[in-house]
């Protein structure tokens, strides 16, 4: 069972040897509203001054991180569409794709469904009109979509597709459509601003986050042990798993803290800040 670390006695070190740390973007780095507060920033600030690597975990596409990553600097092995792509310094540890017929084979049945639909390609995403859930999403991305009628949409292999629906008028959620494409992976999470959607990033069956983490960790030449994992969402339950020291967020689901050795504040109260003084024996 993962230890809230506000129950723990402050000012004892948890993890004095963090050499590598891995953070989620949406709900986790950013607060509910998106924003990347003071604390944060300062906070991975700190771990930069101490050695200590930093990588981003997210589903999101390297194309909406790179605001962040200008301004936080991260100094590791980014992991972006739920595991599906990780290069680092010339070295691709990850690049999987869903085929053309694959993705458009699901896209046309989501479709028939009345589910939201984003495709996210190389250097751009695109969804078939505007709406509130696509300028929320947009203004979390800090990036736009491309609107074209799904007749236009690009037929080359896709990143991954991003699924959602509004639980109050479908509160089965995706699950019957994931069961019907058993062969596509489904990563979970919430937008924290929208907490009544469910998303799934639809990613390539080959994904294997696990693995990616045991990889990234090996060719850095440290242990598990030596790295921390922030994170949210049902897309982080792996990296939270397989760290030695996985941290879930306040406003995580109780199936995402059961995957993780702490819990921190929610995003909206600091939540990655006061988790990584806690960690380190700073509070």
């Amino acid at each position: 069972m993962a230890i809230a670390l506000d129950s723990l006695p402050a000012g004892t070190p948890l993890a004095d040897d963090i050499r590598l740390v891995f953070f989620d973007i949406d709900g986790t780095l950013l607060d509910r509203e998106g924003q990347l507060q003071p604390a944060t920033r300062k906070a991975i600030a700190t771990l930069h001054q101490r050695g200590v690597m930093t990588a981003f975990a997210s589903g999101r596409p390297p194309f909406a991180a790179d605001a962040l990553q200008a301004e936080l600097q991260l100094t590791g092995p980014s992991v972006f569409y739920t595991g599906g792509h990780c290069v680092w310094q010339g070295s691709t540890f990850a690049d999987h794709t869903l085929a053309p017929d694959e993705w458009h084979a699901l896209a046309r049945q989501a479709r028939a469904q009345s589910i939201y639909l984003e495709g996210y390609f190389d250097d751009h995403y695109v969804t078939c009109s505007a709406s509130d859930i696509t300028a929320e999403h947009a203004r979390h991305l800090r990036v736009q979509p491309r609107l074209l009628p799904f007749g236009q949409w690009p037929r080359q292999p896709a990143k991954k597709l991003l699924l959602g629906v509004n639980l109050e008028r479908e509160p089965e959620g995706l699950a019957a459509l994931e069961a019907d494409f058993p062969a596509f992976h489904f990563a979970y999470a919430h937008l924290p601003s929208r907490p009544q959607w469910q998303f799934a990033s639809v990613v390539s069956r080959f994904v294997d986050k696990t693995d990616l983490f045991h990889r990234l960790v090996n060719h850095l030449g440290l242990v598990p042990g030596q790295v921390a994992a922030f994170g949210d969402g049902g897309s982080d339950q792996a990296f939270l798993q397989a760290a030695g020291h996985g941290v879930a967020m306040g406003n995580a689901s109780a199936q995402v803290k059961a995957c993780a050795r702490w819990v921190t504040r929610p995003s909206w109260e600091d939540g990655v800040a006061y988790g990584l003084d806690r960690l380190l024996g700073n509070r």
